[in-house]
């Protein structure tokens, strides 16, 4: 096993980072303290938990949306219905994504903050006509987030509610997750 050094750039791992991510993964949802994140980053996190046998198979752990008041939720289940799309694929490698489109920038910080999750990635279209506005759109994937959001938003959707149930009856079905 390589022993990385400030050198290059990557920080080892101390016995009390081990400990504090022996803690993080008894509680579900898993939440990886931020100063293991600023030192190690996600795909470090979880390639450490891989290797201690404590990860679970699925790559991000979800996503903890118990902050959230019932008025967000309606607010982003709103948004889902009127701009959002949900996606994803019957076939043998299921990637499930939820997206939110919007040219207003502000909407888009909010639910960035709201919906804080690894898998995350915001996209900025360049427009092709002067007369468009700039499109930004949040595109968050992994299963369990996505199952996690769709679970907590479902009760709150009008028009998107059937889609939303499809996903989240194939996601339980095909991994065996359990709402929080």
């Amino acid at each position: 096993m390589r022993h990385y050094t400030q050198d290059d750039g990557r920080n080892p791992w101390t016995e009390k980072d081990v400990e504090d991510l022996k803690k993080a993964y008894k509680k579900y949802p898993y939440q990886v303290p931020q100063h293991l994140l600023l030192k190690h980053g996600h795909g470090g996190c979880y390639t450490k938990s891989h290797r201690l046998g404590i990860a679970k198979g699925i790559r991000n752990p979800g996503v903890d949306l118990s902050s959230l008041t019932r008025e967000e939720v309606g607010y982003i289940a709103g948004f889902m219905d009127g701009e959002g799309s949900i996606c994803f694929c019957l076939g043998k490698n299921m990637k499930p994504t939820i997206q939110f489109p919007n040219t207003n920038r502000e909407v888009i910080d909010w639910l960035l903050k709201k919906l804080t999750v690894g898998g995350l990635s915001i996209t900025v279209r360049e427009k092709k006509n002067p007369k468009w506005k700039t499109l930004y759109q949040i595109h968050i994937g992994g299963i369990k987030n996505v199952f996690d959001i769709l679970v907590k938003i479902e009760p709150y959707l009008i028009i998107k509610r059937d889609k939303a149930r499809q996903a989240i009856k194939e996601l339980k079905g095909r991994y065996s997750l359990e709402s929080t």
